[in-house]
């Protein structure tokens, strides 16, 4: 298998993500409704580094929204560290820019799917 890199969207309707070194797709997992539900995901996987999508309030967002989210976040990373698995926190803009998913013709997480789509077809 190699090494693996491993992508985080912590979001409730984000994912895991691991990546060989050749870019194939080594698995895929919707986030887990428990946070806790990741230890063994990345048990398994064994990433060599992990990039963790970077976190921030959203306008209009409610209170309890935000502070899940934020929760969640940082049980992600507590998890990590205590796995001792290297990670980078990565703003949604710059991956996206980085990977490609230009445009304006709709919503960032639209173009972030076709991309995704393009790239590995079969697999989102």
């Amino acid at each position: 298998m190699g090494i693996l890199i491993g992508g985080i969207d912590p979001g409730l309707k984000g994912g895991l993500a691991f990546l060989c070194e050749d870019g194939t797709i080594s698995e895929i997992y919707r986030m887990p409704k428990f946070i806790t539900d990741i230890k063994p995901i990345l048990l398994e996987m064994k990433p060599a580094r992990v990039f963790v999508e970077q976190q921030r309030v959203m306008p209009m967002e409610g209170v309890k929204s935000c502070f899940t989210n934020g929760l969640n976040f940082g049980k992600i990373l507590g998890t990590l560290e205590c796995l001792e698995i290297p990670y980078e926190l990565v703003g949604a803009l710059t991956w996206q820019k980085a990977v490609g998913c230009n445009g304006t013709t709709s919503t960032p997480k639209e173009r972030a799917f076709v991309k995704a789509r393009a790239l590995w077809p079969g697999h989102t």
